[in-house]
């Protein structure tokens, strides 16, 4: 497991073993404001001011170790530059996880880009409404 903890935006970045079985490249990605390892529950893409949001990314094919995963934030179409992180992959994982708690109102959208060339971004929007 990997954690890399930043002070604000971003809480927590992990990425799980949760072997599977290989298939077509599939990427899917949900919000919420609980759950743990690959999970999310309470899911929702409107959250109030100040929510602890969950993002969780799952990829198929598994990442393989040795891999990265960046991790961009977007609000309103710009890049939170300060947000981006880059998530070393350490052993075979079906998912990358985020917590984060984003400040200011607005359209955010989230991509997990793995550094792999056959694999797309998985990407979500949420929005935080006053």
């Amino acid at each position: 497991m990997v954690a890399v903890f930043l002070v604000v935006p971003l809480i927590a970045v992990a990425v799980l073993d949760n072997t599977g079985a290989g298939g077509s490249s599939i990427q899917t990605v949900e919000f919420g404001r609980a759950g743990s390892g690959c999970e999310v529950t309470r899911t929702a893409d409107r959250f109030p001011p100040g929510t602890l949001i969950r993002a969780v990314a799952m990829f198929s094919p598994e990442l393989q170790a040795g891999e990265r995963v960046t991790i961009t934030v977007y609000r309103d179409g710009t890049e939170l530059v300060e947000w981006r992180d880059v998530v070393p992959v350490q052993e075979i994982s079906d998912c990358v996880f985020v917590g984060m708690t984003p400040i200011d109102p607005g359209r955010y959208r989230v991509e997990f880009a793995p550094d792999t060339s056959h694999m797309s971004p998985a990407s979500g929007e949420f929005e935080i409404a006053p």
